[in-house]
Formats: structure tokens, C-alpha cells, sequence
């Protein structure tokens, strides 16, 4: 998996955004306004951050050439906002929203002043999304749902995670698709459980700390738990107490009713002796004896 990341300065930024972005007329309202441009391959989707001063970029009437990428983009303004005009249609874009459009056909995007977006590129193949087979202009997000996209690509930017280590496609098509936002949180919530079950020996594992490993607000972190009529404190522990039981129970586990416990995140033996008995109604000793008594 190609996870590479390409950084351009003021000089160098009008060639890297033609090469990453196909051709386009690329103008700046002034010339010593911000302009840098970091952009990261995440398997076949490519997310760029383009921080720049008032601009335009124009495709009408500019030639396709062959290596123009065949892409879907998405912009997600973080700060400023942005003006995309596409088949007569215009719509704005500020922070807290996202915008999907098809850039075969031609378009402006225009910033009025200083904005920094991140854009994300993803090939039609991979792409089943019901706005664009209706062939609106482009589908807009706003509210909960634009700000969890954002959130979510500005962590995985700068993150080591890589796109092939995550549903993503599921995540962008849920976000964008009719019912997106119950899809996006079960989505979420799957993530969130996939990680803390990968993490249940960290003692400080914390809401915080999955908030910011899923790069999204702690209130996020809750919500995904909302339809299960749950928390994600409940859900930690218990993951906590069903692996203990589990490891308890196994014939190839020989370690001491401490081990155990710290091995799943308690920070003392006594206090997962009484969670274990308020859960399961029988202590971590005695179930190890019942495991391993001999038949008749």
C-alpha cells in the first residue's frame, strides 16, 4: 500500500496542483498570500490540504489530457469557505460542510479570501454514491455529517493509517448516501470497536483518547452508541470483563487471576474481582475452577 506525501511551497504549488488535480487555469488574487499544498496517498483515494489566499481555479475550457485524474472530489472547507460553480449551478462551501461533485465537467472553484481545504480524490470505480447517479450538480453535507468528514480527514492526513486498513469507501458513500446518517455512526461505532478491542490492556483508554485515534469529537464517540441504547464506557467494560472470562476459561492460560486483570486494562485484581462478580455472578477464581473441574 503507497502511503506517500508530496509538500509544495509558493514556488512549487501551481505544478504540483496541476499533476495532482488536472489541468486548470490557476489564478491568485495576490502574490505573497499563503500557499502550500500537502498532499498523501491513501491507497486509491488521494487527500490533499491546500492552504492558499484568494484564488480561482478554472477548468472551462481548458484541455483533458490523458493523465488527468478520473476522480471524484470532495472539498471540506477548514477555514474560509469556497464557491463551486459546475454545469450553470453554483453552490458555497464553508466550514462545517462538505461538497461532492464530478469534475469531468467543467468548473470554477473560487475562494474570496484566505481558506485552507482539504480535498479528497477517489475513482469513480469504487464509488456507488446515489447523488451523482441522480447526476445532480453536486450533493452537499452540512451539520453533523460535514463536520465528521472533516474531522475525519484531517486525522487521517496526518495519521499512519492508511485507507486499506479501514472501510472508507463505506464511510464517504454512508456520509453521502440517503440514509448517511445512521450509516455513518454504525460505521463509526464499528471502528470505535475494532480499536478499543485492539486496545482493552491500555488502563487509560479513554473516550478522549478513541476520539482522537477516530479523529472526531468525544460527542461523536457517544452518539455512535446512542441506537444501541448504550455507552461507550459500557462498551469498554464490557470488552473488558468478556475478554477476561474468555482468557479464564482458556485451557492455554496459566497466568494468576492478577495477570489476567491487568492484562485487560484493571489496574488492581480487586477491583476486577468485584466487576467480574457483578457481571458474570460468580468470581474470577471460582470460574477457573468450574473451567478446569473434571468431569463426573
Amino acid at each position: 500500500m503507497v502511503n506517500s506525501v508530496e509538500i509544495a511551497d509558493a514556488s512549487s504549488f501551481p505544478r504540483l496542483a496541476q499533476r495532482l488535480f488536472g489541468d486548470m487555469r490557476l489564478r491568485f488574487a495576490r502574490p505573497e498570500g499563503p500557499r502550500r499544498l500537502i498532499s498523501r496517498e491513501l491507497g486509491d483515494y488521494r487527500l490533499s490540504l491546500v492552504e492558499a489566499g484568494a484564488h480561482v481555479s478554472d477548468t472551462h475550457g481548458v484541455r483533458r489530457r490523458s493523465y488527468d485524474p478520473d476522480s471524484l472530489k470532495v472539498v471540506v472547507p477548514i477555514s474560509g469557505s469556497v464557491h463551486l460553480e459546475r454545469t450553470g449551478a453554483m453552490t458555497r462551501v464553508a466550514v462545517g460542510q462538505a461538497c461532492l461533485y464530478d469534475p469531468t465537467e467543467p468548473y470554477v472553484l473560487a475562494a474570496s479570501h484566505d481558506s485552507v481545504l482539504l480535498l479528497l480524490q477517489m475513482p469513480r470505480g469504487l464509488a456507488s454514491l446515489t447523488p451523482l447517479e441522480s447526476r445532480q450538480c453536486f450533493w452537499r453535507l452540512g451539520g453533523d455529517r460535514g463536520s465528521l468528514l472533516a474531522d475525519r480527514l484531517y486525522q487521517l492526513l496526518y495519521s499512519d493509517e492508511s485507507s486499506g486498513d479501514i472501510p472508507f469507501t463505506d464511510e464517504i458513500a454512508a456520509l453521502f448516501g440517503a440514509d448517511s446518517g445512521p450509516r455513518s455512526l454504525t460505521i463509526l461505532r464499528r471502528r470505535i470497536e475494532q480499536f478499543v478491542r485492539a486496545n482493552l490492556a491500555c488502563p487509560d483508554l479513554t473516550i478522549a483518547m478513541i476520539a482522537n485515534r477516530m479523529g472526531c469529537s468525544p460527542r461523536y464517540i457517544h452518539r455512535a452508541f446512542e441506537s444501541e441504547a448504550s455507552t461507550p464506557g459500557d462498551y469498554i467494560w464490557e470488552a473488558r470483563l468478556e475478554r477476561a472470562r474468555n482468557r479464564l476459561t482458556s485451557s492455554r492460560q496459566n497466568g494468576s487471576i492478577s495477570e489476567v486483570a491487568f492484562s485487560v486494562g484493571f489496574s488492581s485484581s480487586s477491583h476486577f474481582s468485584r466487576a467480574f462478580r457483578a457481571r458474570y455472578e460468580i468470581t474470577p477464581s471460582e470460574l477457573r475452577r468450574h473451567a478446569y473441574r473434571p468431569d463426573g
